[in-house]
């Protein structure tokens, strides 16, 4: 129970210091699923350590992509067209 009420403590943080980073109005979803998310999304961050599957999210812009982890706490800008996990869970913000 103690660890639930912690990480709704972190989340709340999380989401009070990014909207005050990228406005009030920034809709965030938590994914912590292995279906595929439609974005556009602008960062993600990590809960618990997160393993994106490249190969299914529409990241045709970079090269050569693969998978690749999400530390927990950690989080990553960029521009993802959809997102899918194979593992963990993570905030993320759409753009």
């Amino acid at each position: 129970m103690d660890r639930n009420r912690d990480l709704s403590k972190q989340i709340a943080g999380l989401h009070t210091m990014l909207s005050k980073t990228m406005g009030s109005n920034t809709k965030v979803i938590l994914i912590d699923d292995t279906a595929e998310h439609a974005g556009p999304f602008c960062a993600i961050t990590g809960l618990t350590t997160a393993v994106v599957d490249a190969s299914e999210c529409d990241m045709s812009f970079i090269e050569d992509v693969a998978n690749f982890t999400i530390p927990a706490g950690t989080t990553i800008y960029g521009k993802f067209a959809s997102i899918e996990l194979d593992s963990g869970s993570v905030l993320a913000y759409y753009a």
